[in-house]
């Protein structure tokens, strides 16, 4: 991985233990979802190759990894379950990952209008 003009991008990136989300589906279909602490001294956290180790051992077959900083945070049931690595705490972030137990999408048909009643 390279990023021109910036020769620790590799090494910041993918080669430096850092916080991070690993996401991926399994074989049989099910969700997969880490949250992998850093930056501290009980827990570095993972590189790419040990994240990608990770996915490999819990079978996922799309697996992908984001988030190389403080805001990794696992949030079930009301409570925060890891620990962020930032000084503050929790950070405040504009994207998630959701797993919702039912459907919550509604595809509408073209020229539909989903608040018109009959």
């Amino acid at each position: 991985m390279i990023h021109p003009g910036d020769p620790n991008f590799y090494y910041v990136w993918a080669a430096k233990p850092n916080p991070r989300t690993i996401a991926g589906v399994d074989r049989d279909g099910k969700s997969i979802l880490v949250t992998a602490d850093g930056h501290s001294t009980s827990s570095l956290g993972p590189t790419i190759p040990e994240s990608a180790a990770v996915a490999s051992a819990l079978a996922c077959t799309t697996p992908s990894t984001s988030t190389v900083a403080g805001q990794t945070t696992m949030y079930t049931n009301g409570h925060v379950i890891n620990t962020p690595s930032d000084a503050t705490g929790e950070r405040p972030v504009g994207d998630a990952i959701l797993l919702l137990p039912t459907p919550v999408i509604t595809i509408l048909q073209p020229n539909s209008n989903p608040d018109a009643t009959d």
